[in-house]
């Protein structure tokens, strides 16, 4: 007879009243301690304390106890529980127990990277990145001995995937950090289903650790705690990149990151979520007036050049560009914009939606004349529907300086040069203004 491998053999004969019935229930109960010590064990879910991420009310934290600041919870994040922004990153914290002293694993994080070709979460990044206001109490809540546990650190390798530009790769930018263990080493995060520029993808990375044995976490056996930041991947980094927005252009529930495995066993894979309504998309609209002729002469064209640019985290919509442009000037938009116009001497654009990292150029040209003289001032407004900054909304005056160059000039002539004596003699003097503009105080003498 055989119980999960383990070879064993027995017989009973009945002797003094020990039945078979009563042999046959002590063999029953050998085989279910066999069966028992034989079992695999599933240490993926025995190990695991907690994975939670740290729910931010209205994106400062809760009030007012201090360690109600974050909320951890093991279900998504919601509109009614976080209020998070693109380029903040959501915080996630991972307590393991019940380790061998001194033991040694590896931890595998796995995050939604796109979603329909736009951008999720695009990198990990250090807990604090965008929620600098958790302290350490509220960091360990509920887990005995992890305030007073030393911290190691362990730079985040840098993704292939993702341009330097906006994924910060020198010592120190990005970060893991862990009590209670100490981090040997991450792996290149690597794209593991999916690709960028089309679908969903999905990245992952594996952190190796050798668990403490001694210290605030120790009692028989040891615990470590794990924090790391998700980045909420950016619009106005990712559309100028490959024209795909960032997490503020996905439905639904696409931002996760996944305990995907520990020392190997992804039986008990767990998942944090983020709701798109715990999203608040910060979008901003500004425009620029310049002039590349600030001053000219009268006859010379004059010229403006109006940039209106969307930023921040999520698309502008209903952009409107208005300008009331300097009077006695034709004006004409050069080359024609689509939903540009001049009306009795206004400039009105509709774009309506402008994708952030985008941006709409006007250039306006007028003639002048020696009737334009002087200074010419202009100033160019953009509203959008959902702006979040107004402090760039206008640009100007931007001043361009027509000048009248007025000239005055004398000729003498004579129609006598030699003449006899009783001769009447002649002169004539001409005096001729010209340039551009009139000559004012004009004198002529002749001695």
């Amino acid at each position: 007879m055989k119980s999960s491998g383990y070879p064993l053999t027995l017989t009973a004969r009945t002797r003094k009243g020990f039945t078979l019935f009563w042999a046959a229930i002590f063999v029953f109960s050998l085989l279910l301690q066999y069966a028992s010590a034989a079992a695999p064990t599933n240490v993926l879910a025995l190990s695991i304390g907690t994975y939670d991420q740290c729910s931010n009310d209205d994106g400062d934290g809760y009030a007012p106890s201090a360690t109600d600041g974050c909320r951890w919870i093991n279900g998504n994040l919601q509109g009614n529980n976080s209020t998070y922004a693109e380029g903040d990153a959501t915080v996630q914290r991972l307590w393991l127990t019940d380790f061998v002293p001194g033991s040694t694993h590896t931890v595998t994080l796995q995050y939604g990277t796109t979603k329909a070709a736009n951008h999720a979460y695009d990198f990990l990044t250090t807990w604090d990145w965008s929620e600098d206001w958790i302290n350490v109490a509220d960091r360990c809540q509920d887990i005995t001995g992890c305030t007073t546990a030393a911290e190691d650190l362990l730079d985040i390798p840098e993704d292939p995937n993702v341009p330097n530009a906006f994924e910060p790769s020198a010592p120190g930018d990005r970060q893991f950090a862990m009590r209670g263990g100490d981090m040997t080493g991450a792996t290149t995060p690597v794209l593991v289903s999916g690709s960028y520029g089309g679908g969903d993808g999905e990245t992952e990375t594996t952190i190796s650790f050798t668990v403490g044995s001694t210290g605030a976490l120790c009692g028989t056996t040891c615990d470590v705690v794990l924090w790391f930041g998700a980045h909420v991947a950016r619009g106005i980094d990712w559309v100028p990149e490959d024209g795909f927005g960032g997490a503020g252009a996905i439905p639904g529930s696409p931002y996760h990151v996944a305990l995907a495995a520990v020392d190997g066993d992804a039986s008990g894979k767990r998942d944090n979520q983020m709701a798109a309504n715990a999203l608040v998309l910060e979008p901003e609209i500004s425009v620029v007036k310049s002039t590349t002729t600030p001053a000219i002469n009268a006859g010379a064209t004059a010229s403006y050049t109006i940039v209106v640019s969307a930023s921040g985290t999520g698309d502008s919509t209903n952009v409107v560009l208005t300008d009331t442009l300097p009077t006695a000037l034709t004006w004409t938009i050069n080359p024609a914009v689509t939903g540009c116009s001049i009306t009795t001497g206004v400039l009105t654009c509709n774009f309506g939606t402008v994708v952030s990292g985008t941006s709409r150029t006007v250039t306006l040209t007028a003639p002048t004349t020696a009737a334009n003289c002087g200074v010419l001032n202009n100033t160019a407004t953009v509203t959008s529907g959902n702006d979040t900054n107004s402090q760039n909304n206008s640009s100007g005056p931007i001043a361009i300086t027509v000048a009248c160059q007025p000239e005055i000039s004398v000729v003498k002539s004579t129609t006598t040069p030699a003449i006899n004596a009783g001769a009447t003699a002649s002169y004539t003097i001409v005096v001729s203004a010209s340039g551009t503009g009139d000559s004012t105080n004009v004198v002529l003498t002749d001695t």
